[in-house]
């Protein structure tokens, strides 16, 4: 257990890197500027990197946009009617989870529909 889990304090301080270089990209990759594509290119990059040397280590993003609500690594954040999803099925996420080589150490926060 050790060996399998003893990185996991790190890794959940790492997580928030990972939210705000995730938010950085969001908020800049439509921009006209080809100064600032560049950057969201760059920054695409090292997020890549970044996330394949997270998952050689054991961490791996929950699934969730379009699955059903699964309470043992989802936390509703609320309910939402939309047309055409069945009930009980992730709509929308705000906040990613991760597990760690099959334990969860980040329950994803999703919006499911009614």
């Amino acid at each position: 257990d050790l060996l399998k889990y003893g990185s996991e304090k790190i890794l959940r301080g790492l997580l928030d890197v990972i939210d705000n270089l995730e938010r950085s990209i969001d908020a800049v990759k439509n921009d006209d500027d080809e100064k600032v594509k560049n950057i969201v290119v760059g920054l695409d990059m090292v997020l890549g990197m970044f996330s394949k040397t997270l998952a050689e280590h054991g961490l791996k993003e929950v699934e969730t946009e379009g699955k059903a609500f699964d309470p043992h690594v989802h936390e509703a954040m609320g309910q939402q009617e939309v047309e055409g999803v069945e009930a009980n099925t992730v709509v929308s996420v705000f906040q990613k989870g991760y597990t760690l080589n099959g334990r969860l150490i980040r329950a994803a926060k999703v919006m499911v529909a009614k």
